[in-house]
This record gives structure tokens, C-alpha cells and sequence, in this order.
């Protein structure tokens, strides 16, 4: 299934509020909710914002008012929209570890 992106994207010149306003109205309009794409203004992807991300900075003292910049993650991982959701899942966990990153839904030996 495709998506519109450009319902996701927030720009790195708007606020934390400005991400919340994206996920509700992807929420409102029955998209996968809860993430943005940080974007210039030529489109390229910069990063990512997810609800976890926004918490987490709201509790570490940031104001709704502050810039995304600030609690963006600047290392996605990105995806063609050409692979299928099995193929994203599959490679997921080699991506993490290329990066050194973990997460308890995907383990690797």
C-alpha cells in the first residue's frame, strides 16, 4: 500500500507543535500515524520525528514552541516505497546493525 508523503513531511524551520498537528492529521485521515519526515525545503530527507521522539524531548524540557530540529532523529532508515512491507521488514535488522542501533522487536545474532 502507497502513501501520499507529503502528509508526513515537516519542515525543518517548524515547531514540535507543528509534528503533533502531522500526526494527528494522518491519525484523522486513517494513515499509519505517530511518524514525520524531516524535510528541506528541496524535499530531501533530513531525519525522522516519531511520538516517542516528541515525549522524550517534552521531558527533557522542550517546549511545543521549540524548532523540530532539536528532537529529530538525523540517521533514518529509509526505504524505497518500491519494496514491498515484507521486504522492509525483512532487511530492518541488518540496517540496525549496520548502525549499531538495537530495538527489541528485532534481534540479530
Amino acid at each position: 500500500m502507497k502513501y501520499n508523503v507529503s502528509q508526513y513531511l515537516i519542515y525543518e524551520n517548524q515547531t514540535i507543535k507543528e509534528a503533533l498537528k502531522i500526526f494527528q492529521l494522518t491519525a484523522d485521515n486513517g494513515l499509519p500515524a505517530g511518524i514525520a519526515i524531516l524535510s528541506n525545503d528541496s524535499r530531501i530527507v533530513l531525519g525522522s520525528v516519531t511520538e516517542g521522539d516528541v515525549r522524550r524531548g517534552l521531558i527533557q524540557g522542550k517546549k511545543l514552541s521549540d524548532n523540530i530540529v532539536e528532537i529529530a532523529q538525523k540517521n533514518p532508515i529509509c526505504f524505497s516505497q518500491e519494496n514491498s512491507y515484507r521486504e522492509i521488514l525483512d532487511k530492518i535488522p541488518q540496517e540496525l546493525k549496520t548502525r549499531g542501533r538495537k530495538n527489541k522487536k528485532y534481534y540479530w545474532v
